[in-house]
Formats: C-alpha cells, sequence, structure tokens
C-alpha cells in the first residue's frame, strides 16, 4: 500500500502562457540551449486517471508539468507533481523509471527526450545540479 507524503513537486503558477523555458530550473541556459530546448518541448495532454508514465519501464522522456496534478508512485511511497515539477528520464540514461506517474486531475506538460536533456545538462552544470538537488529534495522516486 502507497504512504502519501504532504510534499508538493513544482510552484509555478498554471497558466496558458506559460513556456517551458520560463521554468525556473532552466533559467541558467544560454540562448542556442533555450532555442533546443524549445524546439525539442512537446506539449502532451492527458485526462485524468490517464497513465503518464510506468514504473519499472524504460520511457525516454522528461515531462515538466504545466497545469494538473500528477501523482508519482513506487507502490510503497507516493508524491504529487503540481504545475512547474518535473519528472521523468531527466539523468537515468535509459535505466528504468522508478514511479508510476498518473494523472490526478487533467494535466499538460511539456515534454523532453531524455537525450536532449542529457546534453544541455552536460553542457550546463547549473542546470545538473538544480536538477540533482530538486530530485534530493523531494525523492528519488520522480526518476
Amino acid at each position: 500500500m502507497a504512504t502519501s507524503m504532504s510534499k508538493l513537486i513544482g510552484s509555478a503558477k498554471p497558466s496558458a502562457k506559460l513556456r517551458v523555458t520560463d521554468h525556473p530550473v532552466f533559467a541558467d541556459l544560454v540562448p542556442a540551449e533555450l532555442k533546443l530546448l524549445r524546439k525539442a518541448a512537446q506539449r502532451m495532454y492527458f485526462p485524468q486517471n490517464a497513465t503518464i508514465q510506468t514504473g519499472g519501464q524504460v520511457d525516454r522522456r522528461c515531462f515538466v508539468v504545466f497545469d494538473g496534478l500528477v501523482e508519482l508512485s513506487d507502490g510503497e511511497t507516493s508524491i504529487d507533481c503540481g504545475p512547474g515539477g518535473v519528472f521523468g528520464d531527466a539523468g537515468s540514461y535509459g535505466r528504468a523509471i522508478p514511479a508510476t506517474a498518473v494523472a490526478l486531475t487533467n494535466v499538460r506538460t511539456f515534454v523532453i527526450p531524455s537525450l536532449v536533456m542529457a546534453n544541455l545538462v552536460n553542457s550546463n552544470p547549473r542546470l545538473a545540479a538544480r536538477l540533482t538537488a530538486d530530485a534530493a529534495e523531494t525523492t528519488s522516486i520522480a526518476g
């Protein structure tokens, strides 16, 4: 049985005008990196109760929540990921995702291929530090 944690990943206010490059984790990217991110990021919509990612499987995508609420659960622990939160393969480099992500509400996200995230992380140590700090602050189940 999953134990729910009260921590909510993400703090950006939902907005129809939010761009992936507005997310604070990407604040230190240089113009060329921002251009790559804008080109690679795709918006996706998930209806309430949809499974976004399945734990234990390889899924080479990183998700930035635009609006809505996602539950990340590894079967023992669950956390909620709200607007501005990041989950998925942001640095596991093809390893299985530890948590299943389910839309608790209708959810809109930006989806970034993990290879693009890996390139951005490799070229920008501050981005790597931010993603690492965010993962350590929440839990390791987010991917």
